[in-house]
């Protein structure tokens, strides 16, 4: 929670440094497909995310989502055997780097307008979808034995191992082994995730978006995710999120810049009829004036 706080900081600090342009008097964009990126903390870890927002009406759109993420243990805490020289930091008990791939698709809708210059759009969002846990074994540099041949001169026979709970102890810990070792041993297990959340975007500009959002996402999957070499490893994992969030418009129209002639060649590729075209457009023209 104290990295949920310090990161709402540095968001509120990006923020005021990134809020550029102005909407007071210039035409508003009405037609917004929109290209996002994120960056998010979460309660387990920390991860990277893109967005695509369709427009399917004035105030509601349909997203399309993937994130990459690193998913940590709430018992994980870094410690060093003070018994050697070595000041080799590690995780004591840790059996797999975690990462999770997600791919999803969901709605956005816009719940307050922007007013003016200065003020935000609040919207809320919900998606769900199927996740990949990415598996990588830890290996750890270990004491196998040590001699002495005298009482200052002790020669210590290192190897390097998994971490077994019912032969390890932190004593016998030196530290992490390279990264690189286990990448031939990466297993998958996949799941599903559903996340629900409110984004507040200031953006100055019609043209840019800049967000805060904040949510929790629950994912679920067949079996127990082996982090820690423990027995309360979650098969559901529960999370709160806060996000930065930032992008531009694609294809935006301002009102009146050519809506009826978009909407009437596009009517004329599907060949509808004359009464149904027609309908078309008094519908976008009547989400127009409520919009603004």
């Amino acid at each position: 929670m104290k990295r949920l706080f310090l990161f709402t900081l540095f968001l509120i600090y990006v923020s005021s440094v990134f809020a550029q342009g102005e909407i007071g008097e210039a035409e508003k964009i009405f037609i917004r497909n929109e290209s996002t990126w994120g960056m998010n903390l979460n309660s387990n870890g920390f991860g990277f995310n893109y967005r695509y927002a369709k427009r399917k009406d004035a105030f509601l759109k349909k997203t399309f989502e993937t994130e990459l993420s690193l998913v940590k243990h709430p018992k994980e805490i870094k410690i060093y055997n003070p018994q050697y020289d070595s000041q080799k930091r590690f995780i004591f008990g840790k059996l797999n780097e975690v990462l999770c791939l997600k791919a999803g698709v969901g709605k956005q809708k816009e719940i307050y307008s922007k007013a003016d210059k200065g003020s935000i759009s609040i919207k809320y969002f919900f998606s769900a979808g199927g996740s990949l846990m990415l598996l990588k074994p830890i290996y750890y540099e270990m004491v196998d034995s040590f001699k002495s041949f005298s009482p200052n001169i002790i020669t210590i026979y290192v190897g390097i191992h998994k971490f077994n709970q019912s032969v390890h102890s932190s004593s016998d810990v030196l530290g992490k082994a390279p990264f690189k070792m286990g990448f031939n041993e990466v297993s998958v297990l996949p799941g599903v995730y559903g996340r629900v959340g409110l984004s507040f975007e200031y953006s100055k500009s019609d043209t840019l978006i800049r967000a805060i959002e904040a949510g929790f996402t629950v994912e679920a999957y067949p079996k127990r995710v082996p982090i820690m070499a423990i027995e309360n490893n979650p098969q559901i994992l529960i999370n709160i999120f806060i996000a930065y969030r930032f992008g531009v418009i694609l294809d935006g129209k301002k009102r009146g810049s050519g809506f009826k002639k978009k909407f009437k060649s596009k009517n004329k590729r599907k060949k509808i009829g004359d009464d149904k075209e027609k309908d078309v457009i008094k519908k976008e023209e009547k989400e127009i004036e409520e919009y603004y």
